[in-house]
């Protein structure tokens, strides 16, 4: 006939065992939950092994490592901060209807959120640029790029509505306000293309000036002459 030794068990879920039931070494078993008990020299009664017995707290702190994927099936990443209060920090995701993979870049930094975008003061974009979707998720985006630098460069958005003047659409440019003249750079000129695109334009330029000129048009509409238009030239200035 054979022996059969059994532990002292518990089918009832977590069910543990007190120190008066246990002796010191004595094994336990609660079958409904895999779990193993014994009590030490002190008097507790601890779990040794089982479904329980591995911690996520006594995996890290001797240093283990794992190459597998953490699959958290409805579940959260709860950051407690060093302070054991009633605020944490979770971090969850929205539920997904595909496989999203969002990829931590390789820099240090803060993360961007909608709740911090008003502490960003600068945004570094090296080449690809800042690309706007605009209202429909199509084929096509609109990309703020810019030219590699020389030197430090400003760009300041005025404090006014409006829309930006590019090259492509100063067709549509119909009226420029000013309200204190219209200031050209050194060797500015004024370029009008005329009603056909091609290879000729007409510039108004300037001889550098040895004082502050000042050109006057009249009021009252008519055609400038120049010295190049000998017949009008004549009519206006009578040589």
């Amino acid at each position: 006939m054979t022996t059969v030794f059994k532990p002292k068990r518990s089918e009832v879920a977590a069910s543990i065992p007190t120190t008066g039931q246990l002796e010191v070494g004595e094994i336990a078993l609660n079958i409904t939950d895999g779990k193993f008990f014994t009590k030490t020299t002190a008097g507790v009664v601890k779990e040794v092994g089982g479904a329980g017995a591995i911690t996520l707290q006594g995996a890290t702190t001797s240093g283990n490592t794992t190459t597998n994927d953490i699959v958290l099936n409805g579940s959260n990443l709860v950051f407690e901060g060093l302070i054991a209060n009633a605020f944490e920090t979770t971090l969850t995701v929205t539920e997904p209807t595909s496989d999203r993979t969002i990829t931590l870049p390789n820099i240090d930094g803060t993360v961007i959120t909608t709740g911090n975008l008003s502490s960003i003061t600068s945004l570094g974009v090296q080449t690809a640029g800042i690309t706007f979707e605009g209202s429909s998720d199509d084929a096509y985006e609109t990309t703020l790029t810019v030219t590699d630098p020389t030197a430090d460069r400003t760009i300041t958005l005025p404090n006014i509505d409006g829309t930006v003047i590019t090259t492509g659409n100063l067709s549509s440019i119909t009226s420029v306000g000013a309200l204190s003249g219209l200031s050209l750079a050194q060797n500015g000129n004024i370029i009008f293309e005329g009603s056909i695109d091609d290879a000729f334009e007409t510039t108004v330029t300037v001889i550098n000036p040895t004082a502050d000129r000042t050109i006057t048009l009249p009021d009252q509409s008519g055609v400038l002459a120049t010295e190049g238009d000998s017949l009008a030239y004549a009519i206006v200035f009578g040589s």
